[in-house]
């Protein structure tokens, strides 16, 4: 709305994907350098991602839905130092995730961060003395389970751009039977 304000529409397509982009490369840069890689690795990861997309750049939502992906993956890693402002961050990037892509790329999107957060939970298992569950489950599953709780609460918040959608879906053409071709 605000681009839409400043300029054209075609310009403002252009800025947006542009801005989504580059966002999409800082934050994969940041993501990998949470996990321990020098910075110049950081950087060539961060390009790597952007220039991974070109296929989707005329995609608007797309584009959004790679944008929001790094930024879920750090969401899970900072979910272990319980902190709020991480489950706040997140559910709010899964509300956004709602608004702004498509529902197909917003929840193929989740996917990716949740399957991450199992591999973090195996890892820790296996990593443990006894390497096997202990009496306290939640604490071994505890990154998983926070990640659904984030995408419950983001899709709550995203229910101002679902439920509108759910009721006017079947107003349109492939809605109504028709298909696409």
């Amino acid at each position: 709305w605000f681009f839409l304000k400043l300029f054209p529409a075609i310009s403002a397509f252009n800025w947006l994907t542009y801005i989504s982009i580059v966002l999409s490369g800082f934050f994969t840069a940041l993501f990998i350098r949470k996990l321990g890689v020098s910075s110049l690795g950081a950087i060539l990861g961060g390009f790597a991602w952007i220039t991974s997309k070109q296929a989707y750049a005329q995609s608007l939502a797309a584009v959004y839905a790679y944008a929001f992906l790094p930024i879920l993956f750090l969401v899970v890693l900072k979910i272990g130092e319980k902190k709020w402002r991480s489950f706040l961050s997140g559910a709010s990037v899964v509300s956004l995730s709602f608004l702004m892509c498509h529902l197909f790329w917003a929840v193929a999107s989740f996917l990716a961060p949740f399957f991450y957060s199992l591999y973090l939970a195996w890892a820790k298992i296996k990593s443990g003395p006894y390497a096997s569950f202990s009496s306290d489950w939640f604490k071994h599953f505890r990154a998983p389970a926070l990640f659904f709780i984030i995408i419950l609460v983001g899709g709550i918040l995203g229910l101002i751009q679902l439920l509108p959608t759910a009721v006017y879906a079947f107003l349109s053409g492939r809605g109504a039977g028709f298909g696409h071709w």
